[in-house]
């Protein structure tokens, strides 16, 4: 009987004893890993007319531990084509809100637009991308704050995503 007993015990010592670094590892916590960021901002925009076209740019610049790099995107803006477009949409919202609501416009939304509400419309567009794009990217916004700290008066988006 004691013989039977002593190998018993022997085997779950043995098994207790197996174990022990699985437990012991658990046990130990973690050393958390630094989450690192990278960072990047919308500096500018930027239009130019050419063609019947209007381009409008955003730049945006990436801050890296090898110098900042800069890229662009554009949205194009064709007044001929997309006013037009929507040319059709904007009679009808402007008559149902003669007839439903008995309201009259008092402005035309079909006019033809300026050059400056062109370069409006064209670096708002450059805009828009560049933050869906950066959002697809995996870029979040964090907030907006001076790009050139020495001057005060330039504005930038900053974005930030984990590398």
């Amino acid at each position: 009987m004691n013989t039977k007993r002593y190998k018993l015990i022997l085997a779950l010592a043995l098994f207790a004893g197996s174990l022990q670094p699985a437990f012991a590892q658990r046990a130990q916590p973690q050393k958390a890993q630094a989450q690192r960021w990278e960072y990047c901002a919308i500096i500018r925009t930027s239009v130019v007319s050419s063609g019947g076209k209007v381009v409008g740019t955003a730049w945006v610049r990436h801050f890296t531990s090898a110098g900042p790099q800069l890229r662009a995107i554009s949205s194009v803006f064709n007044p001929a084509k997309d006013i037009s477009r929507d040319s059709l949409y904007l009679q009808e919202w402007k008559n149902s809100l003669q007839e439903q609501e008995g309201i009259t416009l008092t402005f035309d939304p079909l006019k033809e637009l300026s050059k400056d509400e062109m370069a409006d419309v064209a670096r708002n567009g450059a805009l828009i991308k560049a933050i869906e794009q950066l959002g697809d990217e995996g870029w979040e916004l964090v907030g907006d704050g001076p790009y050139d700290f020495d001057k005060g008066s330039d504005r930038a988006l900053y974005f930030k995503r984990q590398k």
